[in-house]
């Protein structure tokens, strides 16, 4: 049986989608004290995350207190969901946030959107898995995704991996892809730019998720990715070298 888990404030407001889920076939779990403990980084409650293949953050929570969730719970490899209007739906996906549930959805509703993205998350999942078997496979990989840029795209990418993971502000990171001063469609189209930086990164094996949003702030790339580019950089130079 699928299991899910219910972060909230208020275990009484989660009574009807608890009902549905359950209907579904779930075994849900609805805490409040889960969500004091995750933000603490309390090894207990990370321990108990493992058994549920579902995280379901409740209208409950304020945005800053989803968004702080979700940043210790992204890398779990759990599918996490949003019960809210969506008012912020870009951002939290960029941040790892698997769908949306909205308030008064239907029992059918529910159901479609938790198979349509979670056909899409376990792919992801097996493929992440998996993971580079290699260093050789590893700098394939990443040639492969650099290749696969386009100008703006490698542009944006330049940018993060020169700040060697310090924070790139959302409208720095435009004005280096747009002349002008940068407007709400030029910040719209960066968020589809990353977006498909990322997906770019999943189709070679690579974490998407080493691209990181800094929520209201901007991006910025991962120590680890950073490092890991840098040694397909001087791998490529020695291959040079001693041609």
């Amino acid at each position: 049986m699928n299991t899910v888990l219910i972060l909230t404030q208020n275990l009484l407001a989660e009574n009807d989608l608890r009902q549905k889920l359950e209907l579904l076939g779930y075994e849900v779990l609805c805490s409040n004290s889960l969500v004091n403990l995750i933000l603490n980084d309390r090894t207990r409650a990370f321990n108990n995350l493992s058994v549920f293949e579902i995280i379901i953050f409740s209208e409950t929570l304020s945005d800053d207190t989803t968004e702080q969730l979700l940043r210790k719970i992204a890398k779990n490899g759990i599918r996490t969901y949003r019960v809210d209007e969506g008012s912020l739906i870009e951002d939290f996906e960029e941040m790892g946030l698997s769908g949306w549930l909205t308030p008064n959805m239907s029992l059918k509703e529910i159901r479609e959107v938790l198979i349509k993205t979670g056909l899409t998350t376990e792919n992801d999942r097996l493929k992440m898995s998996a993971g580079l078997q290699g260093e050789e496979t590893e700098q394939q990989s990443l040639q492969n995704f650099l290749n696969d840029l386009s100008k703006n795209e490698r542009r944006a990418f330049n940018e993060l991996y020169q700040a060697n993971g310090e924070i790139v502000g959302r409208n720095e990171l435009a004005s280096c892809l747009w002349t002008g001063e940068t407007t709400q469609s030029n910040l719209a189209q960066l968020s589809q730019i990353i977006r498909k930086l990322r997906q770019k990164m999943e189709n070679e094996n690579i974490d998407g998720n080493y691209i990181i949003t800094n929520w209201r702030k901007g991006y910025y790339l991962s120590k680890h990715f950073c490092e890991q580019i840098a040694a397909y950089e001087n791998q490529q130079l020695l291959n040079h070298i001693s041609v």
